[in-house]
């Protein structure tokens, strides 16, 4: 499957066959962008894994793949998580079990999850806050570690590297 994400929480599978017969001077569409949104990630997927959304605002829903029906190529998708006002899409990932979550800020705060702590919801839910933000604070990045990871946050003027384990 080829899976879109959009940065206002739409979600698309489509089969990679309704890609595979194209020319190649021309292309071809692969997904309907509704006006307001803009095309956040595409990922290839099988239907047996599970998609983790995380927000600007620190919302998170962990959500399986055997949830969202593959569509046709011309398609906009369904919901993948309702999001509140002025708040829109900071990652998303395919977590799978041996991976915790690391969750970093605009202010600097970095943050561990463990893989357990998210219980599969329904697609299409608000999801539960993964971390506590100030008010002007809000979700930079987030990234799989394993226990052996490192995460190069880059910053301005600088940047860090620090051991996954650390958080």
């Amino acid at each position: 499957n080829v899976v879109f994400f959009t940065k206002n929480g739409l979600i698309k599978k489509t089969k990679i066959e309704e890609y595979m017969n194209m020319k190649k001077s021309t292309g071809i569409q692969a997904i309907k962008i509704k006006d307001g949104d803009n095309l956040f990630g595409v990922r290839f997927m099988e239907d047996n894994q599970n998609i983790l959304f995380i927000t600007k605002k620190g919302l998170s829903l962990r959500v399986p793949t055997d949830d969202i029906k593959p569509t046709g190529r011309l398609t906009s998708g369904v919901k993948g998580i309702t999001l509140k006002e002025n708040d829109e899409i900071a990652s998303v990932l395919d977590l799978y079990d041996k991976a915790d979550l690391a969750i970093i800020t605009t202010n600097g705060k970095a943050k561990k999850i463990l893989n357990k702590d998210f219980i599969i919801q329904n697609r299409g839910g608000r999801g539960a806050s993964c971390i506590k933000l100030d008010p002007n604070d809000q979700v930079a990045a987030a990234a799989l570690v394993e226990p052996d990871s490192h995460l190069l946050i880059v910053g301005k003027p600088n940047s860090i590297c620090i051991p996954a384990s650390d958080l």
